[in-house]
């Protein structure tokens, strides 16, 4: 399961930088190990990229889905879905959306998420989120999807333009913000109900 899941960044690593994926001398070299740990840290702006947009989550109210070891923000108190929680201790599970309902499929059984938030970022493949715009359009659960990277990475507008088609596919109540910093870029589609949801709960 752990070279699953080191294959699945790999992916990612050779996508970003325009390698042979099939070359797994890459695979064992330091680029490889440092952009693991730059990815981390790239988590972690985006994130406080998404907090400075406002949407400032509640932990316990966010469920993120498909991530594991090192590119996890699970370590937050945040709950994961993932076929690589393992990876974390945790147990492994995983998500399908079946007519705009998100279900966990787990060991004893299929449930629906308590949480709001359904939390994505870089999936490791387009097929992860094509139907979460059917999240956001059912309406009972909001979904945050994030982009993000260096500018000059062979795939950069690729991600964006993803993010911008499942955009299209959303009815309102949905953001869509792009910014760049220190030749890095940060893209987010989230729905913006749990926004109001926060404000109407303070205000009464």
């Amino acid at each position: 399961m752990f070279e699953r899941y080191l294959l699945c960044l790999f992916k990612q690593y050779c996508d970003a930088r325009g390698l042979d994926i099939n070359n797994m001398n890459n695979m064992y070299s330091n680029e490889f190990v440092d952009w693991i740990v730059q990815n981390k840290s790239l988590l972690g702006n985006y994130m406080d990229y998404l907090y400075a947009l406002g949407f400032d989550y509640p932990a316990d109210d966010i469920l993120e889905i498909g991530k594991g070891e090192y590119d996890s923000i699970s370590q937050n108190g945040i709950n994961l879905v993932s076929i690589f929680a393992r990876t974390l201790g945790k147990i492994n599970s995983k998500l399908f959306v079946d007519r705009g309902i998100p279900l966990i499929l787990k060991q004893n059984g299929i449930v629906i998420p308590r949480e709001h938030i359904i939390l994505t970022h870089n999936p490791y493949f387009e097929s992860e989120i094509l139907g979460w715009y059917s999240i956001h359009n059912f309406g009972e659960k909001d979904i945050s999807i994030g982009m993000f990277g260096k500018l000059d990475d062979e795939n950069t507008s690729r991600k964006i333009k993803l993010l911008e088609q499942l955009s299209k596919q959303m009815t309102d109540d949905y953001s869509f913000d792009y910014d760049t910093n220190d030749g890095n870029y940060f893209c987010s589609l989230n729905s913006k109900r749990s926004i109001k949801r926060r404000i109407l709960t303070k205000t009464r």
